[in-house]
């Protein structure tokens, strides 16, 4: 049986990774990063707050957009240090032109 010491341990360890790997993006040392869960763990959350505790420029999308949309935003958010989160933002995975400009825009050539 695990115990409730052992539950706080894990989380902090994954929550820890996770502000790890969001710092990472910030920093510029990796161009991409998907973050992929249940609803209601805190991913979100956690981004937003290592984002807001950054002196990066960052926006949050939440819930759609559209190619134009897409395109203006990564061309804002271009420079490093800047960082686009998608957050459920699914719309923009059924769109192939979108695709293509993550692609490229997250390539690490």
């Amino acid at each position: 049986m695990v115990n409730e010491q052992e539950i706080w341990t894990k989380l902090n360890k994954t929550f820890g990774v996770l502000e790890l790997l969001t710092s990472s993006a910030i920093q510029g040392q990796c161009r991409s990063l998907i973050i992929y869960g249940p609803p209601g763990l805190g991913k979100s959350y956690t981004v937003e707050k290592t984002l807001e505790n950054s002196n990066s420029s960052s926006v949050v999308i939440k819930g759609g957009c559209t190619k134009i949309g897409l395109l203006r935003t990564l061309y804002a958010y271009r420079n490093k240090g800047d960082v686009v989160v998608f957050d459920d933002c699914d719309t923009v995975l059924l769109d192939l032109d979108c695709i293509s400009l993550l692609k490229a825009a997250c390539d690490t050539t």
